[in-house]
């Protein structure tokens, strides 16, 4: 695959920035979502109400009854892509690995 080549895809469904952000989502470079249709992601963030500085993200992912592969796939790869998000914030560097 070259580097123009699309990956995945998607659109912004709605937007409250900078507490929400929900998309749709679809895999074009992974083995086996070729059929799979648009998911949806949605990233959500709240301050803790008792520890000031303390945020909590949650990701759910729905809409993919018609998309099992990327359903697969996600479940494996946000939790990599939470923790690096956590390591960047944290460290101002990125997880170990490719820069």
């Amino acid at each position: 695959m070259n580097k123009e080549e699309k990956k995945a895809e998607g659109i912004i469904l709605d937007i409250h920035a900078p507490h929400k952000l929900m998309l749709s989502f679809r895999f074009h470079a992974f083995p086996g979502t070729e059929n799979d249709t648009s998911s949806c992601i949605t990233w959500e963030i709240h301050e803790h109400k008792e520890i000031p500085g303390i945020s909590f993200v949650t990701v759910t992912h729905d809409e993919f009854e018609q998309a099992e592969t990327t359903a697969k796939v996600l479940e494996n790869g946000l939790p990599l892509v939470i923790s690096g998000l956590k390591t960047l914030l944290e460290t101002g560097k990125p997880l170990a690995g490719k820069e």
